[in-house]
């Protein structure tokens, strides 16, 4: 019966990370005390550890409460457009939920915005109202997939614009969407100062990439996100519902006084903007990032273009990274500068990778993909009987099996994606089969076909290379 049953309370660690594997992502965030705390206070708040997550938040949230009021060389701050890739369930509305709770505790409500873009005015307007206004969305990738759809609507397009153009306009300001030259709104349209929102958004990688083509990663909306993927992903816990550590509470403290005015009951955005300039070297650093970013550009022509802003990216993180080790801070130092384009190449090389791997022009392209995943992601026949083998993890897979897999089947696209892949050397199919049997067929990437070859011919099976499929 229910009522018998004893429910052994967990321990209060249970699923927690130790020391040594948190230590990888405090060096990410350069062993920063605010930086570090928020990421252990995510941890501890949330059903489950992602550290991707926590690392994402620690910056993002800093971020967000930063924007317009320290700028570098008052041409740039710290606003971040931050996408969070993981699966449901690892704890992104608890996150978005303490992230919120910062601004307020900052005094900073105001900064909090929609949970949803609907149309280009309703982002201006909150922007208008706050020009560092946070937009913490979820199921980022069906908005990326809507405004960035060759099909999308005009009220789309004018949100993918108002995202693009507000990014870089804290030192220019956004215009809004022109109305019609008779319109009683047109007196609203005026230039929105300073404008640095800041958004926070969670989706599945599958939706965010299948969002993307070649041709909208060049668009510019890609480079400017810092991506991070949930690689890790915990055991379910308890949250142990921890207040906010000391370090940063006070730091959020200090802004609260440096900004708040009674007159007016909410924070300066840039009537106060402290200015950074470079410290010793910084200069050169930077210089150095830059001749990197050309370098990656040119080093590919179809996804080179994720590396685009990696200077600028670096140098908002830099703001980050600098005010929250010193709120005094007059100058960017070096091993913050540094710390910052560690940070950020980490996500774009991420985001580089998973562009070249994930991004499909036409559904044939998608159809290979499947296919090196389906490899890649079958789990070996440990019985020892090769004729029952489903496949090898990262070698070779049975054809029936590639079926149940993914979406090849015997339609025309497949054989085409799939007469694509042999003829470019790929993959090659394999036909086996011993004395009068039946015939089966594999797909075996190049570099294992001579173990696929010794592992069947062992077995008494014939083998025949071919890219026949009637």
């Amino acid at each position: 019966m229910v009522g018998d049953l004893i429910i052994n309370p967990l321990d209060d660690n249970y699923g927690m990370p130790n020391s040594d594997e948190v230590k990888p992502y405090h060096k990410l965030l350069n062993n920063n005390p605010v930086l570090t705390g928020l990421f252990d206070w995510q941890i501890e708040n949330t059903r489950t550890y992602c550290p991707e997550l926590a690392l994402a938040f620690s910056v993002a949230s800093m971020a967000s409460l930063i924007s317009g009021r320290w700028s570098y060389k008052g041409t740039l701050t710290s606003n971040l457009y931050i996408a969070v890739l993981a699966p449901t369930s690892v704890g992104k509305t608890q996150t978005m939920d303490l992230f919120s709770k910062i601004l307020q505790d900052s005094g900073d409500e105001n900064r909090i915005g929609a949970d949803n873009f609907k149309s280009e005015g309703g982002m201006s307007k909150e922007v208008a109202e706050n020009a560092a206004k946070t937009f913490m969305l979820d199921e980022l990738g069906f908005l990326i997939a809507r405004i960035m759809s060759p099909k999308a609507s005009q009220t789309d397009t004018q949100i993918q614009r108002a995202i693009l153009k507000m990014f870089t306009a804290f030192n220019s300001g956004y215009s809004p969407e022109a109305k019609s030259a008779n319109s009683d709104n047109n007196k609203n349209n005026s230039v929105i100062k300073n404008a640095c929102p800041s958004i926070f958004g969670v989706s599945t990688p599958d939706v965010f990439w299948s969002a993307f083509s070649s041709r909208e990663a060049g668009t510019g909306f890609l480079n400017r996100m810092v991506v991070i993927e949930a690689k890790t992903i915990g055991k379910r816990k308890e949250p142990k519902n921890s207040p906010m550590p000391i370090n940063v509470g006070e730091f959020v403290s200090s802004i609260y006084m440096r900004f708040n005015t009674v007159e007016s009951g909410r924070l300066f955005i840039s009537n106060d903007c402290k200015t950074l300039i470079d410290g010793v070297n910084v200069d050169k650093l930077f210089q150095s990032v830059t001749k990197i970013e050309e370098d990656l550009i040119l080093s590919d022509d179809k996804y080179g273009c994720v590396y685009a802003r990696l200077a600028e990216l670096t140098k908002r993180v830099a703001i980050v990274f600098q005010v929250t080790s010193n709120i005094n801070s007059t100058h960017i130092e070096y091993d913050n500068a540094q710390a910052a384009y560690d940070f950020v190449r980490f996500c774009l090389d991420y985001s580089y990778n998973s562009a070249v791997n994930s991004i499909k022009d036409s559904n044939i392209e998608r159809l290979q993909g499947e296919v090196i995943k389906a490899i890649d992601e079958i789990k070996s026949d440990k019985s020892g009987n090769a004729q029952n083998y489903d496949g090898v993890t990262g070698k070779w897979i049975r054809e029936r099996m590639l079926k149940r897999k993914s979406s090849i089947n015997n339609d025309k696209e497949s054989d085409a994606a799939l007469t694509k892949m042999c003829r470019n050397g790929h993959i090659y199919r394999m036909e086996i089969k011993k004395d009068l049997g039946k015939q089966t067929y594999y797909y075996v990437k190049p570099d294992f076909l001579n173990e696929f070859e010794d592992v069947f011919k062992s077995h008494g099976y014939k083998l025949r290379n071919t890219i026949n499929f009637e």
